[in-house]
């Protein structure tokens, strides 16, 4: 996964930063299909291509139904919270894997301008 973080009258945005047509296109969505295997956060361009056939729920609307589970977790089984809890961290360490690999990309890109500079 390669997004930008910026934020816009105090809220956090992600841009794609695939390049191309993906310039500029916000996260918008995620992708909830089991079996994908590609980066679960998508802009329009990518649910068009990468994600056509995939199952995926605006964004919002994830972190929303998320936001409103954990408030009211407390009415349910301790085996129905482990699940979502464990989906929660597996999507989250899927979001820290990309923003780590795409700093690593820019780190090394710097590194090798560096490099031609001296």
């Amino acid at each position: 996964m390669q997004t930008t973080l910026t934020t816009e009258n105090s809220t956090a945005v992600l841009y794609c930063t695939k390049g191309g047509e993906h310039s500029g296109e916000r996260i918008q969505m995620i992708c909830t299909h089991p079996l994908c295997r590609t980066d679960a956060l998508c802009c329009v361009i990518c649910k068009s291509r990468t994600h056509k056939h995939h199952e995926t729920v605006l964004l919002k609307t994830f972190l929303e139904e998320m936001s409103w589970k954990t408030r009211h977790s407390q009415r349910k089984t301790g085996d129905v919270i482990q699940k979502e809890v464990e989906q929660a961290e597996r999507m989250c360490l899927e979001a820290v894997v990309g923003i780590k690999r795409y700093t690593m990309q820019k780190l090394v890109r710097l590194e090798e301008k560096m490099k031609i500079a001296e």
